[in-house]
């Protein structure tokens, strides 16, 4: 059966391709030149492969050159390898004029081989063209390997690829979800009756099984394999057990919480979908890599490979190229791992489906924070829509690196700080101790949350609002007792533990043992103190995006669309690169448009303007900028504050400022910030993002199953927003209450 149905291929493959045999010449590639371990063999056997990887691995570099043949309406190339790496090139050209088309694959193919079907244009059906690569890279996956072309069958629609896909995104969520709902059926039975309080508790627990899923797995792989496994089995029997006692009045607590969790699921199937849309499910990890970002590191695989570390029992050190296990803090790998039992092949899939379901986790924050303050059901659906639909979610969700985690945990422990409907907790320890824990597990999530927590510890002086001694103290030693182990691993483990630290406060990347504040003296010794300043001005230059190319781009393809043509394709992907890099890069441009809403602010020197939401506005101002100053200050290498070296946090909060900022004046004014900042996102991160780079043609083998699926969860989240902005705010409020500890006299 095997032979029949290679042969079957082969017969395939032959009556597919475009022009009869293909030749080439080759200089530096060589035929078949694919890594050896590439996988999906079968899919080009028959037809003539080359490739790069050749006697040097990723180190050979040449150039190659197909003979001409006749171009189709349609064509497939297998691909594999990394196409469209750094320095690595394939053309498709015209012999007659020379005209290039640059071939780009929307998915790495990485180590296996994978098609990739093109729409040829118009002008270049018929017409006798040929394939040109180019190899000039030596880094690591410094290679690609492509085959002769073929005519592209008709495009599927993958339906039980996509449903697969689905079935584990709501696998994975549940299981997520089932510990946090018996967490809060045990805190109501003790006597929580504050829904806020309730949705916070559920954040803990969900970070608090994570954290101790690494420790189970650190002891032995075993034990965190059962924890694992017993872990729904133990909260569905909880729940039931203790939800048997609650009153009808009890469970209509957690009917405020249905929406946000609802919308929660429904962004989270959206995005992995986005992300999954054309396909790449052997290899996750390269295609949230590559999907909406170009040429980005491959640090959403860190928290992967740790967790592989802890089940393989054998953690290598460095993990990644230089980097270290305690590089990175452990949060995400532990909340993968305690899905662990349940995950199927390709590990590396459910991996990201479960990280793109951690980052959606900043929606739930964000709505408590919002409702914390008491903010307008109809404001918090805006705010939560515009964030959702701009190209920085859609980035940083789809490639997970955990600082969306971070900022979700960082806003959650800041709303029982700062929300005027939590105030009767914060007074209390344990109420003070759980904002220190939520603020601990952003910052075991990602270290850039510590800026975030020193201009949220600033603006409570500013405002007078810091809790009492005891209080403090309570909070200061759950913080202690919680990242206390994740410390103690980093120096005695895996030292020196510090690196990051070293890097970006003292500027000294290289590892090292010597001691942090040995380095930070010599740093700044080396510095004068016009030096040291100026060093600081280009740190606010840089958030603030001081290359004026923002404006002038966005201009730039609104004229590349009117005048068409080639001149105006290559006009509109140009721009659209700047736009794309600068939004990336800065913090002002990642806004675009919203920053008027702070500008709108000013009508406060009005008195009928100074609202209760002017007011709020003017907090979540004041803690953004307090954030940037105090990351500008700290960030040793001038123009090192890009916009992925800081806490995201910030960002949450430039959209919430800017937005309620412009509210307080107008609410019109407000939703036409957001259509507009969410018009710009859609152009430059769905309608002009395959371009990539002047030339090139993307391939459109988009799996059609996949598109109606990631359509109907917008459809979903749309919908949802609507249901939240129109819900019944009339309910009686219930007093926040809390079985803390009682309050002491000077308290009363």
């Amino acid at each position: 059966m095997r032979i029949l149905a290679c042969a079957l291929i082969h017969l395939t493959a032959l009556a597919l391709t475009a022009n009869g045999a293909v030749t080439a010449q080759i200089n530096g590639f060589c035929e078949a030149g694919a890594y050896p371990g590439t996988g999906a063999k079968e899919i080009v056997a028959g037809l003539r492969t080359w490739g790069s990887y050749c006697n040097s691995g990723d180190q050979t570099t040449g150039a190659i050159e197909t003979s001409a043949f006749t171009a189709p309406d349609r064509m497939r190339i297998y691909f594999a390898g990394y196409p469209g790496g750094k320095d690595l090139e394939l053309a498709l050209v015209r012999v007659d004029d020379g005209a290039r088309l640059k071939l780009k694959t929307v998915v790495a193919p990485t180590e296996t081989w994978l098609p990739g079907d093109f729409d040829v244009p118009h002008g270049w059906r018929g017409r006798s063209v040929r394939l040109q690569g180019l190899d000039r890279s030596v880094s690591i996956h410094g290679w690609f390997a492509f085959s002769e072309p073929a005519r592209a069958p008709p495009l599927d629609w993958h339906w039980r690829a996509a449903m697969n896909l689905g079935g584990r995104t709501a696998l994975h969520f549940l299981l997520g979800m089932l510990p946090c709902i018996a967490a809060l059926v045990l805190a109501v039975r003790f006597g929580v009756k504050e829904p806020l309080v309730l949705a916070l508790i559920g954040l803990a627990a969900l970070a608090a099984i994570g954290y101790g899923a690494v420790w189970a797995w650190f002891l032995s792989p075993r034990l965190g394999r059962a924890m694992g496994f017993l872990l729904p089995i133990v909260s569905i029997a909880v729940a039931s057990k203790v939800g048997k006692s609650l009153s009808r009045a009890d469970w209509k607590l957690f009917r405020s919480m249905l929406s946000p969790v609802a919308l929660t699921l429904w962004v989270t199937l959206l995005f992995v979908f986005a992300c999954f849309a054309y396909g790449g499910l052997k290899d996750a990890n390269a295609t949230a890599r590559y999907r909406f970002v170009e040429g980005i590191a491959a640090d959403n695989e860190l928290p992967f490979l740790f967790a592989n570390g802890l089940i393989a029992g054998k953690m290598p050190s460095p993990i990644m190229a230089d980097w270290l296990p305690s590089d990175r803090p452990p949060l995400q790998a532990g909340m993968f791992l305690a899905h662990m039992p349940y995950v199927l092949q390709p590990r590396a899939l459910d991996y990201t489906i479960v990280s793109i379901s951690l980052q959606s986790l900043w929606l739930f924050a964000t709505w408590i924070f919002l409702s914390a303050h008491g903010i307008d059901r109809r404001l918090t659906a805006l705010i939560l829509g515009v964030c959702l639909f701009s190209g920085f979610t859609l980035l940083n969700t789809t490639y997970v690196w955990p600082k969306l985690l971070a900022a979700a945990y960082t806003i959650a422990g800041a709303s029982v700080l700062l929300g005027k409907e939590l105030e009767s907790i914060r007074s209390r320890p344990l109420g003070c101790a759980l904002a220190g824990v939520l603020l601990t597990f952003g910052m075991l999530a990602h270290g850039g949350t510590v800026f975030a927590i020193l201009g949220l510890f600033l603006l409570m002086l500013l405002l007078r609002r810091v809790p009492n001694a005891r209080s403090c103290a309570t909070a200061l030693a759950a913080m202690v007792i919680l990242y206390l182990p994740w410390s103690l691993y980093q120096k005695f483990v895996d030292p020196p533990g510090d690196r990051l630290l070293k890097w970006h406060i003292a500027g000294v990347i290289p590892v090292t043992p010597q001691p942090f504040g040995k380095l930070l003296v010599q740093s700044y010794r080396k510095l004068t103190v016009f030096g040291a300043a100026q060093n600081k001005i280009e740190n606010l230059k840089t958030v603030l995006g001081d290359d004026p190319t923002l404006l002038r781009s966005i201009l730039d393809t609104a004229n590349g669309v009117w005048i068409g043509g080639e001149s105006g394709t290559n006009a509109i992907v140009t721009s659209s690169l700047q736009v794309q890099q600068s939004k990336w890069l800065h913090f002002f441009p990642e806004l675009d448009l919203l920053p008027l809403g702070l500008l709108a602010m000013a009508a406060g020197l009005i008195p009928r303007f100074r609202t209760a939401l002017w007011r709020f506005s003017l907090v979540a101002t004041a803690w953004m900028a307090l954030t940037i100053l105090n990351w500008c200050a700290l960030m040793f290498i001038p123009g090192s504050t890009v916009l992925y070296q800081g806490s995201y946090a910030t960002v949450l909060l430039g959209y919430v400022a800017c937005l309620s900022g412009a509210w307080a004046l107008s609410a019109r004014f407000a939703v036409t910030l957001g259509l507009l900042h969410v018009w710009i996102s859609f152009v430059y991160y769905l309608v002009f993002l395959p371009a990539g780079e002047i030339g090139y043609w993307t391939d459109r083998a988009a799996w059609r199953g996949g598109l109606v699926f990631a359509v109907l969860a917008g459809c979903a989240v749309v919908y949802q927003l609507f249901r939240m902005a129109h819900a019944d705010s009339s309910a009686p409020r219930i007093e926040p209450t809390l079985p803390l500890m009682p309050l002491s006299k000077a308290q009363q």
